[in-house]
């Protein structure tokens, strides 16, 4: 009922086995699956299990292959965190490496999952993913004293989730925060998906695309000079430059022309090139959904 890690961490520590907890900086990941009413849709309650549990053997999995700490399924969805154990953690940059690499080795097996699943003629899953960094996460026991429950609280988990929510909207399966963003380094190949305001909160902030590990590039739907043309892109958006945005949204949608993001920008620029936007303009986007 408890993965290993919480298990060892509350025996071996028995003064943690009450209700309370203490602060530290953890990386959290939410994983969900995408229409899952379809999914489920005619199909009985044991085979809806069944399904449920070979995808989850393969995403929990790669929580543990990628040393994070697996915390709960919220009925479909997955949540986890890295640097919430203490004698687990290897510090908030490897941490959040790790939590980054786990979220692409479940973009790997669920592209595995689904060629299965085609075998048998079942429909394929769409997961979304979003991971957030905290300094003050709340780490510890609540509940009641006959029914605690070991978990990771406080406002960058409820962002994460948020994370999580708004790649429906982006078309992509996972999103980081800039404090992840700032803890991985180069390691990755990412891009900005934009300046977000996500549900609930007033103060916009940058949020990024994981496209692949550097050193496994073959993985990413993009090339490194692409993803450069566009990055390029966006700062002459967010500069106002609107007719040079539009350009290089165009070059990049010659390319790419299936991509959301690009498309997204490329309109925007267009129309904000002949009606300007209002002086106070920052480029940011109001997420209204979670």
């Amino acid at each position: 009922m408890l993965s290993p890690e919480v298990l060892n961490h509350l025996l071996d520590h028995p003064e943690n086995v009450k209700l309370g907890g203490s602060e530290r900086a953890v990386t959290i990941l939410f994983s969900d699956i995408r229409d899952y009413t379809k999914f489920s849709e005619g199909l009985g309650a044991a085979e809806v299990v069944r399904q449920l549990n070979i995808y989850f053997e393969r995403m929990v999995g790669s929580v543990k292959e990628c040393r994070g700490t697996f915390h709960k399924y919220i009925g479909d969805a997955i949540m986890a965190a890295w640097g919430d154990i203490a004698v687990a953690s290897l510090g908030p940059e490897q941490d959040a490496q790790n939590a980054v690499r786990s979220a692409l080795m479940m973009r790997r097996g669920l592209r595995e999952l689904n060629e299965e699943r085609k075998a048998e003629g079942l429909v394929p899953l769409r997961i979304g993913i979003g991971l957030n960094h905290g300094v003050g996460v709340l780490v510890g026991l609540i509940g009641a004293a006959s029914q605690m429950e070991f978990t990771v609280m406080g406002d960058a988990v409820n962002t994460a989730s948020r994370l999580e929510g708004m790649t429906k909207e982006f078309k992509t399966d996972l999103a980081i925060s800039e404090s992840v963003r700032l803890l991985i380094g180069d390691a990755f190949l990412v891009r900005r998906l934009g300046l977000i305001v996500l549900k609930g909160k007033t103060q916009p902030t940058v949020v990024y695309e994981v496209l692949a590990e550097k050193s496994d590039m073959a993985q990413s739907r993009m090339t490194a000079e692409a993803v450069a043309r566009y990055e390029e892109a966006f700062d002459l958006f967010l500069g106002r430059r609107f007719r040079e945005a539009e350009a290089g949204f165009h070059a990049c949608g010659q390319e790419y022309p299936d991509d959301y993001c690009v498309a997204n920008y490329l309109q925007a620029s267009r129309e904000f090139a002949s009606r300007p936007p209002p002086p106070d303009w920052d480029g940011r986007i109001v997420m209204t959904t979670k």
